[in-house]
């Protein structure tokens, strides 16, 4: 198996850059030592409903949380939430398809993008969400009332007070299809099921914490730093998420092939000259998972990719077409009154024509009539 994703993989790296987006490619300040520095609370602003803006600050990061004792207890905690192996679709869930969780799972991202949630509040709502469907039956007409109540209850826990999704904003972006009593009741329904254990772990929780153990940092990759990587491990735990068929890796084994397919992406194995298959057992003993399924799970996602990006070109492609069809059907729309008029003129001469023949007539029987 080839694991250099030469083939799978963009191999434009430019190209690979510009797909992956993300908002800001500073690095974190370094002390004289080469210490990363305590990251500094980010203040951001929000709009209520009322249209005033909201302050609210984001906690600085704590390098307590990279610990080793921290790793070992999220890997421990883990397994709590790791919904079983086997698929709930066609056993509880008997109306339901893979492919109608994805498209509210796509809902949620997009939902929860638009309102600038935090990065955690989408994966936890579909962490949350799987866990029901694993557990109670659910039918399609109220599979996205329970998206979006999964999404109030992650947003309640992740954002602030300020800031968090209000019952009003989920009824709109439901086409109010719900109401208000709707989300309520089916909250305590959602949180009974769950047994209150809303606080659970996900892939987002190990990104920083595999990543301060790996040698991203090296002299022949001046363009890749810890944070890039970390925002396009985000990009590929998104398009991860989305998929039902990736609940059966667990949330450290998401975490590390994404690193791992973000590397392999950027070209970091080659720059760097550290073998691909060093960074995958690397990654295998701090997930504590074997090797096959972060390379299984790593490759899932690099389709995953390439899947997107050609859906993303093809919706160019079909942007530029409708742009150009959109103006020809203008230039049509402006020769339209100028093709009828040069209809109607030659029955405007014809009629001048015939005009002029009665006139000349009439006029000659008026010369010949003798009065």
């Amino acid at each position: 198996m080839d694991l250099s994703c030469n083939e799978t993989m963009i191999n434009d790296e430019n190209e690979y850059n510009l797909y992956v987006e993300y908002q800001s490619d500073e690095k974190p300040a370094t002390s004289a030592g080469g210490i990363q520095q305590q990251q500094q609370p980010t203040v951001q602003a929000s709009l209520g409903s009322n249209g005033i803006g909201k302050l609210y600050s984001n906690a600085c990061t704590d390098p307590t949380f990279l610990r080793d004792r921290c790793l070992k207890n999220l890997l421990t905690s883990q397994k709590r939430y790791k919904t079983p192996s086997c698929s709930y679709f066609g056993t509880i869930q008997k109306t339901l398809t893979p492919q109608m969780r994805k498209i509210v799972a796509e809902w949620v991202i997009e939902l929860c993008e638009e309102r600038e949630c935090q990065e955690e509040v989408p994966i936890l709502a579909i962490n949350y969400m799987d866990r029901v469907l694993n557990k109670l039956p659910i039918s399609k007409n109220n599979l996205q009332l329970l998206a979006a109540t999964c999404t109030f209850l992650a947003s309640k826990l992740r954002e602030p007070s300020t800031h968090a999704l209000q019952p009003e904003v989920l009824i709109y972006y439901t086409d109010n299809s719900i109401t208000k009593r709707d989300l309520m009741d089916t909250e305590l329904l959602v949180l009974g099921c769950l047994k209150w254990d809303v606080s659970c772990v996900t892939p987002l929780d190990f990104i920083d914490l595999i990543i301060s153990r790996l040698p991203i940092i090296n002299k022949n990759c001046n363009d890749i730093d810890p944070e890039k990587i970390r925002k396009h491990a985000q990009a590929f735990i998104s398009l991860a998420v989305r998929e039902h068929d990736f609940s059966i890796y667990s949330a450290s084994n998401i975490a590390a092939s994404s690193i791992a397919a973000s590397l392999s992406g950027l070209n970091w194995h080659a720059k760097s000259r550290i073998s691909i298959y060093d960074l995958v057992d690397k990654l295998a003993e701090l997930s504590e998972s074997d090797s096959k399924f972060i390379i299984s799970c790593m490759n899932k996602m690099e389709q995953l990719f390439q899947e997107q990006r050609r859906n993303l070109l093809n919706m160019m492609m079909l942007a530029k077409q409708g742009g150009l069809s959109a103006s020809i059907n203008k230039v049509e729309s402006m020769k339209q009154p100028l093709k009828e008029q040069n209809k109607q003129q030659p029955k405007r001469n014809q009629e001048t024509t015939k005009n002029k023949k009665k006139k000349q007539k009439s006029s000659s029987h008026v010369e010949d009539v003798d009065f």
